[in-house]
């Protein structure tokens, strides 16, 4: 049921921001739970706490630009127009 779970989630995430979820595949296939734990992570990674959607986008998209991922940052990016912010 689990392995279930994440493999729709993983699909649902792929078509959503057209990213590629190979990896989350592996892990999901070797380790459901694990896959469950990163696939959940957006939950707290995105809290905002009243911040303006522009400055938590900013930070989000700095950390992640820091962390030298390319398709993370555009995931991130993807994210942060999806939640309103300023494409500028």
């Amino acid at each position: 049921m689990l392995r279930w779970l994440v493999a729709k989630m993983v699909a649902t995430m792929r078509r959503r921001y057209d990213y590629d979820g190979s990896y989350l595949e592996e892990v999901a296939a070797s380790a459901p739970g694990a896959a469950m734990r990163l696939l959940l992570l957006p939950l707290f990674s995105q809290y905002r706490a009243g911040a303006p959607v522009d400055l938590w986008a900013g930070a989000a998209v700095a950390s992640t630009r820091d962390g030298d991922c390319g398709p993370c940052l555009q995931l991130v990016v993807n994210m942060a127009l999806e939640q309103g912010a300023n494409p500028g």
